[in-house]
């Protein structure tokens, strides 16, 4: 368990670094709509070996193809892995910032840097938990089940954030942000008042 977690840390610091960006954009698309990402996610697991056939057989077709299926496995693979881990990383650092605050940072990444390491914390607290109790079979069981559930319902919600952001690449709200910009297009600054006055859009009149 600690093995894994510093092999999470790493990867989150790593990703804080020179990726946050897209970070960012997950967790946003995780904040507007929780069970969409959840839904989303779900479905995007079930599509993955499907998926994965397709590319196979529509490389299979021609011969230069056939020889690039290895090479395309794995880099399907490393691309799944990849937004895997990112939406994981994406609800670690919702999760830790659920818990904390902004208290004791200076600077907004470094409150982003410890809600993610607190997140992960978090989730392999839960697996510490459940590996306590191997002395119990049933209880046992039970804890491991539930750390299980805990974190495909993390994998799946965080993997739909990340379908929906694109990577991270698309943020949510531009549309919106861009029908603003078109609205204020058409105010006009009075230099009388100092404010900004909606004019009128030229209507032609019916004689």
């Amino acid at each position: 368990m600690l093995g894994w977690f510093a092999l999470f840390a790493i990867i989150g610091i790593g990703v804080m670094i020179f990726t946050e960006a897209n970070l960012d954009g997950v967790v946003i698309a995780l904040e507007r709509g929780f069970a969409r990402s959840f839904w989303i996610g779900l479905a995007g697991e079930v599509l993955i070996l499907p998926a994965l056939l397709v590319l196979v057989v529509a490389l299979a077709i021609t011969i230069l193809g056939v020889l690039l299926i290895p090479f395309a496995i794995v880099a399907y693979v490393i691309a799944a892995a990849g937004l895997l881990t990112l939406g994981f990383l994406a609800v670690a650092r919702l999760t830790g910032r659920a818990i904390t605050s902004d208290r004791g940072t200076t600077t907004p990444r470094g409150v982003h840097v410890r809600a993610l390491m607190i997140g992960l914390i978090v989730f392999g607290a839960i697996w510490m938990l459940a590996a306590s109790f191997t002395w119990s079979p049933v209880f046992g069981a039970i804890l491991r089940a539930v750390a299980i559930a805990i974190t495909w319902v993390a994998a799946t919600v965080g993997l739909g954030a990340t379908i929906i952001s694109r990577a991270g690449t698309q943020r949510a709200g531009a549309i919106g942000s861009r029908t603003s910009t078109d609205e204020l297009a058409w105010q006009t600054p009075t230099p009388v008042t100092g404010v900004a006055a909606s004019s009128r859009r030229p209507v032609s009149s019916a004689r």
